[in-house]
C-alpha cells in the first residue's frame, strides 16, 4: 500500500503582498481623513461648505468623508488579520479597496455635476475634477499636485483587491487556525500464533458468547494457558 501523496502547504506570497499594501494604503487613509478634518475645522468656511455649496454637494462629501474613513478602517483591520491568517482578513481588505475606489469615483461624478457648466478652463477643471486622493488631503490644498497622479494611485488598491480576491491568498488564510487532521495509528496486536503465550502489554481475550448464547471460553490448544 502506497502512502498518500504530500500535498505542499499554499504560499502565502499575495497574501502578504495585499497585507502590506493593505496597511499603507490604510494608514494613508487615515492620517489623510485626519488631516482634511483638522484644516476643515480650523478654517473659515463652514463644514463641508455648507451654505456655499448645494446642499445635496455637502450632504454628499459628508457620506464620502465617512465611507473613507470606514474603508481606511476596514484595510487595517483586514491588514492585520491577512498577517493572522484569518478567514475574514481577505474579505475586509476587499470591502475597504473598493470603498477607497468607489468613493473616489463617487467624488468625481459630484465634481462634475458641480463644476461641469462653469468656464474655469481644462487644466483646473482637470484639477478640480480628478485631484481628489487621501494624498491630497495629506498634503493639503497648498501642494499642487498633477491631476492624474490620484488616478495612478487608484493602482494599489485596484491591486490589491485582486490579490485578496485570488484562490491562493484565502486558502493560505483559511489554513492559518487549522489543527492537523492526520493523528498516528492506534498500535496493532502483533500476531499471535496458537500456543504461544499472549504478548506482553496486551491482555488475554476475555470469553466469548457462542450463537446459543453460552459463554465460550478459550481452550488450551489455542494458546492461552
Amino acid at each position: 500500500m502506497y502512502p498518500a501523496p504530500v500535498q505542499r502547504p499554499p504560499s502565502g506570497g499575495t497574501a502578504i503582498v495585499a497585507g502590506i499594501s493593505a496597511l499603507v494604503g490604510g494608514l494613508l487613509g487615515v492620517v489623510g481623513m485626519i488631516a482634511a478634518m483638522v484644516r476643515m475645522v480650523t478654517s473659515d468656511y463652514p463644514l463641508f461648505a455648507w451654505g456655499y455649496a448645494p446642499a445635496w454637494v455637502s450632504i454628499v462629501s459628508a457620506v464620502l468623508l465617512v465611507v473613507d474613513v470606514v474603508a481606511a478602517v476596514l484595510l487595517l483591520i483586514g491588514a492585520i488579520m491577512l498577517f493572522r491568517r484569518g478567514k475574514s482578513g481577505p474579505t475586509m481588505v476587499a470591502l475597504g479597496c473598493a470603498g477607497v475606489i468607489g468613493a473616489y469615483m463617487a467624488g468625481v461624478i459630484t465634481s462634475v455635476a458641480q463644476f461641469g457648466h462653469f468656464d474655469m478652463g481644462s487644466r483646473i477643471f482637470r484639477e478640480v475634477v480628478f485631484g481628489q486622493s487621501a494624498m491630497n488631503s495629506l498634503l493639503g490644498p497648498h501642494v499642487d499636485l498633477p491631476w492624474f497622479l490620484p488616478i495612478l494611485l487608484l493602482v494599489f488598491p485596484a491591486v490589491t483587491f485582486l490579490l485578496a480576491l485570488l484562490p491562493s491568498t484565502r486558502k493560505w488564510c483559511g489554513r492559518g487556525n487549522q489543527r492537523p487532521t492526520w493523528a498516528p495509528a492506534a498500535p496493532r496486536m502483533p500476531y499471535q500464533h496458537p500456543g504461544m503465550p499472549h504478548a506482553p502489554g496486551y491482555a488475554p481475550p476475555q470469553a466469548q458468547w457462542a450463537p446459543q448464547g453460552h459463554p465460550q471460553v478459550p481452550r488450551p490448544q489455542d494458546g492461552y494457558r
